[in-house]
């Protein structure tokens, strides 16, 4: 699954360079995460601080928030404003969850993440690899 993720130029290269930090993560309603969206439009409109990067990710592991597993997710998050809260997620089960309400996805388990490549005047560049979750 392709995801985007619009930050500034000196994040994208910190990403690129040492990977995903969840620990460094503003945080947002669904808690400390990587905030990405499968729509590159909308992250070109509302989340491009000058970089943008695009991120391979194992789908098998998006958690889409249905009932059985939405009744989950409220217990843990009550949670969502504590510092590190990605922790929490992954021992629940949830390494991403989509969002329907900016139409993106959380990721809070950096090893779903199969490859990053920044976007810059076009053209694509394979940076980083991660391992794949096993």
């Amino acid at each position: 699954m392709i995801l985007y993720h619009g930050t500034t130029l000196r994040a994208a290269n910190s990403i690129l360079k040492n990977g995903v930090k969840m620990h460094k993560s503003c945080g947002g309603y669904f808690g400390d995460g990587f905030y990405t969206s499968e729509d590159i439009e909308l992250i070109k409109t509302n989340y491009d601080h000058g970089a943008i990067l695009q991120i391979d990710i194992n789908s098998s592991y998006v958690n889409y928030l249905d009932p059985a597993s939405f009744e989950k997710w409220k217990l843990i998050s009550k949670e969502t404003y504590k510092k590190r809260f990605y922790r929490l997620a992954i021992k629940n089960g949830f390494h991403a969850i989509h969002d329907n309400s900016f139409e993106g996805i959380v990721i809070y388990n950096k090893k779903i993440i199969r490859s990053i490549k920044l976007f810059e005047n076009g053209k694509q560049t394979i940076i980083a690899r991660s391992k794949r979750l096993v």
